[in-house]
């Protein structure tokens, strides 16, 4: 399980995190390596109740999910999601797109990997040309 579930109110890579489980319409699940990723309805979003809960789970769980990010998520569905081995991150909030920027940088911190097309943009800007002209 590498995958990252942020809960939105938009579908979009501009809206913002979701404040609540229950009110974010979707399930926004990034590749924790790519950070490429799939949209998804929440199934809390239809139904608060216990069968919301485990579908909601469920979901997370094909998806292959280890971390959630959401601004509030209730005591039981966070011990529940715990139990399974995945976390709840309330931490964060802003848009995804800078959720998604600070948890790449982090990532970068940790493993010291310089993203090449960075320094291919940059080397292309500072020579005025595209790296298919060297």
């Amino acid at each position: 399980m590498n995958n990252i579930a942020i809960l939105s109110k938009g579908s979009g890579f501009s809206d913002l995190i979701g404040n609540q489980v229950s009110s974010s319409r979707y399930l926004l699940i990034f590749n924790g390596q790519t950070f490429r990723y799939d949209v998804l309805k929440n199934p809390l979003a239809v139904n608060e109740q216990m069968g919301g809960k485990v579908d909601f789970i469920l979901s997370l769980i094909k998806q292959q999910v280890s971390s959630v990010f959401v601004q509030t998520c209730p005591v039981d569905l966070k011990k529940m999601l715990e139990g399974i081995g995945i976390r709840v991150i309330n931490s964060f909030s802003g848009s995804i797109e800078d959720v998604i920027g600070q948890l790449k940088k982090l990532s970068l911190e940790e493993t010291h990997i310089i993203p090449t097309e960075d320094i291919i943009s940059e080397d292309a800007v500072k020579y005025n040309k595209t790296p298919a002209q060297d």
